[in-house]
């Protein structure tokens, strides 16, 4: 199919292509309304190494993004969990036990909950965290930010040559930052015309077209308007009828009266006879 008839394919099926895209949309509201709404916090640390000052700073760059990594990767250990929650901090664990005793359950929404990531080539983690209590959610901030800066020491093996400072305190959002309303019904919006110009483009005939409303039909006439018809059809049938009837009439007169006019002028009908069968007007076949 060439590009002008596929662009005209577009213009005969634009009804199909809307339902289709608003299909997708109505599924990605729908699903995300009935989400839970998150909010977030965001914090970085900087981990850092005592070198002496001869050292290499490529190598001590390296060395430090090296243990930022093992230290963002901590975060999500049993271990750290524990940790969090033994920390002293306001921490519900139901939120992440659902007062269920399942451990691997329980950890994958602590894992959930958290996003750590390094920045490269810098030793800086970035930590964002999501929960659906703001006051909750800075405490586990920071708790998180508390054991490691103090207790990093035992999730590496260089002891207390490795220091962790908190760079930026968390940033607790004042709306939901989870699930994204607008990513979303941008990727449903997408998504949904790639699925409906494949749509049309696979399907192109007549029959496969979907409205968004039904087409519409000839509705049917009142019993007052078929009457009105019925009317003005016999109205019209009658002013024919003696219109022909006229003509046949003023036929058949016009050659009565000629015939009369010639009568007159053979001479074998006179004037008082003329005038006993009325009007002299009618020799002429003049009508009233």
């Amino acid at each position: 199919m060439e590009i002008n008839e596929f662009l005209n394919l577009i213009k005969r099926k634009i009804g199909t292509i809307i339902f289709i895209v608003l299909l997708f949309l109505v599924f990605t509201v729908f699903f995300t309304v009935i989400q839970p709404f998150k909010y977030g916090s965001k914090s970085r640390l900087l981990v850092v190494q005592n070198f002496p000052a001869s050292a290499d700073l490529y190598a001590i760059s390296k060395s430090n993004e090296h243990l930022s990594g093992i230290l963002a990767k901590v975060i999500y250990s049993n271990s750290f969990y524990n940790d969090v929650l033994a920390s002293g901090f306001n921490i519900d664990r139901s939120y992440f036990s659902k007062n269920s005793s399942n451990l691997e359950k329980e950890m994958k929404r602590w894992g959930k909950a958290i996003e750590a990531k390094v920045l490269s080539d810098t030793g800086i983690i970035d930590i964002k965290i999501f929960h659906t209590d703001k006051s909750q959610l800075e405490q586990i901030s920071q708790a998180i930010n508390f054991i490691l800066k103090a207790k990093h020491q035992f999730y590496h093996g260089s002891g207390d040559n490795v220091s962790v400072k908190v760079i930026d305190q968390p940033i607790i959002s004042n709306w939901p930052v989870k699930p994204n309303v607008v990513m979303n019904l941008v990727l449903a919006f997408i998504f949904g015309l790639i699925a409906s110009l494949s749509y049309i483009y696979f399907f192109p005939e007549e029959k496969y077209n979907i409205r968004l409303w039904p087409k519409r039909s000839r509705t049917k006439k009142s019993k007052k308007e078929v009457r009105q018809e019925e009317k003005y059809l016999m109205s019209s049938e009658a002013g024919k009828e003696p219109v022909n009837n006229r003509e046949s009439n003023n036929s058949d007169n016009g050659h009565k009266e000629t015939s009369q006019v010639k009568d007159f002028l053979d001479g074998s009908l006179g004037y008082e006879d003329i005038e006993k069968k009325g009007d002299i007007d009618n020799i002429f076949g003049q009508q009233k």
